[in-house]
């Protein structure tokens, strides 16, 4: 994805966001395409997989499928607010934690016609830990006790994250990230998710566009076609 973030009121950005999924029924996935401009949130359902879709009608699946829907967002919304100082806090927190450990270099690479150095990492379940007792403190919860944050820890345990990062060569930054996050609960079934994100031209402005032909979303749609699956 990519877009511009120099003033809140005014971001912009595009991304395209993917998930695969497997149950006993079978194995599926979905895209997601998402366009923020400000005063509306865009979004395109751009693949649908799914063990049933098969039984699905065509035209039921076809008013879905690459075409776009537009949800306002008020202007009160937390999207158009400056950030406040807690916020900026955690904001800044979240930037210099080590989310990731056992970080080794893997090899070399070529990102949107940059030179990248690859590395695999695992999840470091006590900074994300950590991360979410200062976001605890920020929202104005109470803070998290000794028995709470043994039943986090513990839960964390039952996530599992693999994953690889391309670092710039030249200045250091994120170019591109993925991975697989599992979940493997002690009772009930298993999930896991798949994800790739690429990073490029920081800093540029790039000018974004309503989509054509974009209509008015109905949250009343979505019963005609997950009714039918």
């Amino acid at each position: 994805g990519y877009g511009n973030t120099e003033k809140r009121k005014d971001t912009e950005g595009e991304a395209d966001v993917k998930l695969n999924f497997s149950s006993k029924e079978g194995a599926g996935g979905i895209v997601l395409g998402f366009r923020f401009l400000p005063g509306n949130l865009y979004v395109q359902l751009k693949e649908l997989t799914l063990p049933t879709l098969d039984t699905l009608p065509k035209e039921t699946t076809d008013q879905f499928l690459n075409k776009w829907w537009e949800i306002p967002i008020p202007e009160d919304s937390p999207l158009f607010k400056e950030a406040t100082e807690e916020q900026k806090q955690l904001f800044e927190k979240l930037r210099t934690i080590s989310l990731f450990q056992n970080i080794e270099k893997v090899g070399e690479d070529t990102v949107k016609g940059m030179a990248s150095r690859k590395y695999r990492a695992d999840l470091n379940r006590e900074a994300v830990l950590e991360f979410l007792e200062e976001a605890s403190k920020t929202t104005g919860d109470k803070a998290i006790s000794e028995e709470e944050r043994k039943a986090y820890l513990e839960g964390l345990k039952q996530i599992d994250f693999s994953g690889n990062m391309w670092i710039s060569k030249d200045d250091g930054i994120l170019q591109k990230i993925s991975g697989t996050i599992r979940g493997n609960p002690k009772e009930g079934g298993s999930l896991s998710v798949d994800f790739d994100a690429t990073f490029w031209d920081y800093g540029k402005k790039i000018s974004f566009e309503k989509p054509e032909g974009a209509s008015p979303f109905n949250p009343a749609l979505l019963l005609g076609l997950f009714g039918n699956l």
